[in-house]
């Protein structure tokens, strides 16, 4: 990942002073759409997260076509993971949120993610 040789120094100094620690990260994306110009594979992210030893929710950056698609996308990166990922889906509550919600729960999510800023609410 784009930041690893800064962080790798920091996690192995609390990896020393913590033996046997989980750690899982709460907040991580994936997604190529994202309007702000961000985008990361399910590899990278991956990758970076077992360097640390870690596991991670993940959800969908801000999709400007919908989330239904990119919802199905992190459910199915979650399933191929070997558990390392866990799927939130991402709701818009201008676009159907509690079917979308029904439907993302249904096929795996774990949880929801809402984002007052990107979705304008």
């Amino acid at each position: 990942m784009y930041a690893d040789h800064l962080l790798l120094p920091w996690h192995e100094a609390v990896m020393e002073q913590l033996p046997g620690i989980e750690l899982f990260d709460a907040h991580t994306h994936t997604g190529f759409n994202d309007p702000d110009g961000f985008s990361c594979s399910a590899e990278q992210l991956v990758e970076g997260l077992e360097l640390a030893h870690a596991r991670a929710v993940i959800f969908t950056m801000q999709e400007p076509d919908g989330y239904p698609p990119a919802n199905d996308r992190v459910i199915d990166e979650a399933a191929a993971s070997d558990g390392r990922l866990v799927a939130f889906c991402r709701l818009d509550p201008a676009d159907d949120p509690l079917a979308e919600a029904e439907r993302a729960l249904a096929r795996g999510a774990r949880g929801i993610k809402l984002h007052p800023r990107a979705e304008q609410f």
